[in-house]
């Protein structure tokens, strides 16, 4: 049976595909285990804006300010003030617009504020449009629901796309692997039988072959953590409050349950198709 080792015929292919497999599955359970998280993150990102009327008063802007900034639901430091010459100077710097002079300038003053996560009901939405709106000097309160709306469907969308990729990379992997089995098994099936002849148990004969599986899969785990721990740096160069929000805890969880589901269900099928193999009879190993 040593003769096993030196048989690694779509081995490196199993590897891969068992990678990928790793990885999208990992991915798609953090992702679902993070998803409350991610949905505050994109909650406290989106910008509401109290809209006033052209040559306001700077009591009439502070009087809305102050009570933004004593609301419970607002989240804290995120009022900002961008008033009608600052807008017109970003927006002429871009070259987003013609130039105006100061007279011509067809901005007005804004609030730009956030809303706390667990604020950000309808409820709350429409008691602050309701208050803002009445107060002096305000011209229009506008708000983003609808682009919150967008970032759940698209975050489903997602996690959809990720469970449709799971499923087609362990189906690959699940193919490639019988193919090594089925291969390992017909290079050796005269020696099988010959161990079974002599009395061998069944746990004997399939211990070489479900460890060389055991080796494929630690193989393809040790990949699959490098390469999410690489992924995980890139994010973290690349977008760090993205990857604050995912927490260590979380993404554990969701490599455990991703190990060891792939495991379990790699030695359940490798072991139902080997014993079905030894059911074999002597004249069925020519057909």
């Amino acid at each position: 049976m040593s003769k096993l080792t030196a048989n690694k015929r779509l081995n490196l292919s199993t590897i891969v595909s068992l990678v990928l497999a790793l990885s999208i599955i990992s991915l798609y359970l953090i992702l679902i285990l993070q998803s409350q998280n991610i949905t505050k993150y994109f909650k406290e990102k989106i910008n509401f804006t109290v809209e006033f009327e052209p040559f306001v008063s700077n009591k009439k802007i502070k009087e809305v300010q102050y009570f933004l900034e004593g609301n419970e639901g607002v989240k804290p430091n995120s009022v900002k003030l961008i008033s009608k010459e600052n807008a017109l100077d970003i927006f002429q710097a871009e070259e987003a617009i013609p130039s105006f002079s100061k007279d011509e300038n067809p901005f007005n003053d804004v609030l730009l504020f956030n809303v706390l996560s667990e604020e950000y009901t309808d409820d709350n939405i429409l008691y602050l449009k309701e208050n803002i709106e009445k107060m002096a000097g305000v011209a229009h309160f506008y708000d983003q629901h609808i682009s919150f709306e967008n970032i759940k469907s698209t975050l489903t969308k997602a996690q959809y796309i990720l469970l449709l990729l799971a499923s087609i990379f362990i189906l690959m992997a699940f193919i490639i692997l019988q193919n090594s089995i089925r291969n390992l098994l017909l290079a050796y099936k005269f020696e099988i039988k010959t161990m079974e002849f002599v009395g061998a148990k069944r746990s004997f004969i399939k211990r070489p072959f479900l460890s060389s599986i055991n080796r494929m899969f630690i193989t393809s785990w040790v990949v699959t953590l490098i390469l999410l721990g690489i992924i995980s740096i890139v994010i973290f160069v690349y977008n760090q409050p993205l990857f604050n929000f995912f927490t260590a805890q979380n993404v554990a969880l969701g490599l455990i349950i991703s190990g060891v589901f792939s495991f379990l269900s790699i030695k359940f099928s490798a072991n139902r198709q080997l014993n079905r193999y030894l059911s074999k009879k002597l004249y069925e190993l020519y057909d």
